[in-house]
């Protein structure tokens, strides 16, 4: 990864320089044909650019890992891998591919793991023939410490899951759903949600109503868990009266 970094950046810095180059050149050809102020702005234009291109290149080549839990132990990033963790092991997931390492706990280490890149020899099998670059080992290491390090925060309580809940219909009405406060239950096991919930009545008047629901982090974000909150929701609201609380329970599925 940092030699591909210092490649990237003499990549960059030769593009700078021949951008100027090109631009020191044509102005120097066309620059007995133009006034000084238009020859001025015509210079400033071209280092804009060429810091605009480099910009670009730039972050284009950044990653910037951010994680959602799909449920204990699993979380996925949006760039379409999956990272599973349990006791003794740690699996990268990209597609049908995956890597695994069986990882002995330490206390200390990152996401409470002891991990090295140089375990990472290829693909598991069925792909195990795949060549793998020395680049893309390191990619995967860094995604894999990064998933393990946003585990350790959420079971540290430091961070929680976004609440991606923002309105439900009902027979009573369109309630939109305005989140409070996300607060760790001393079980660590569920989270206290309050929120407040709105309708419309009409033009000058809203029905508000006050909701904690307790609930699991899972729940919140997975979809399927997402919709079965909003029903219990949805229940709750035309089925009660005033503020009140909640305890959001997984559906049972039955055999």
């Amino acid at each position: 990864m940092a030699m591909n970094k210092k490649l990237k950046l003499v990549g960059a810095s030769v593009l700078f320089i021949s951008l100027c180059a090109g631009g020191g050149v044509a102005g120097a050809y066309i620059q007995p044909r133009l006034p000084d102020w238009l020859d001025l702005s015509l210079s400033i234009v071209a280092g804009l650019a060429a810091i605009i291109v480099i910009a670009r290149s730039w972050n284009r080549h950044r990653r910037n890992y951010r994680f959602a839990l799909i449920r204990p132990g699993v979380v996925r990033s949006p760039l379409g891998f999956e990272v599973r963790m349990s006791k003794s092991s740690v699996e990268y997931i990209e597609g049908n591919h995956v890597v695994s390492w069986n990882a002995l706990p330490q206390s200390g280490s990152v996401g409470r793991f002891k991990l090295s890149k140089h375990e990472i020899k290829g693909w598991n099998e069925p792909f195990a023939k795949e060549p793998m670059a020395e680049h893309r080992k390191r990619e995967i290491f860094k995604a894999v410490l990064s998933a393990l390090a946003y585990r350790q925060l959420l079971e540290e309580g430091k961070i929680h899951p976004k609440v991606r809940l923002h309105r439900v219909d009902s027979s009573k009405g369109h309630w939109g759903i305005f989140v409070q406060s996300v607060v760790e239950a001393r079980n660590a096991e569920n989270l206290f949600v309050t929120m407040i919930l709105e309708r419309n009545i009409n033009d000058e008047h809203i029905e508000s109503r006050k909701l904690t629901i307790s609930v699991s982090e899972s729940q919140l974000t997975s979809p399927s868990g997402q919709n079965e909150v909003l029903a219990q929701i949805r229940n709750w609201v035309e089925t009660t009266e005033g503020d009140g609380s909640l305890t959001i329970a997984p559906r049972q599925v039955s055999a």
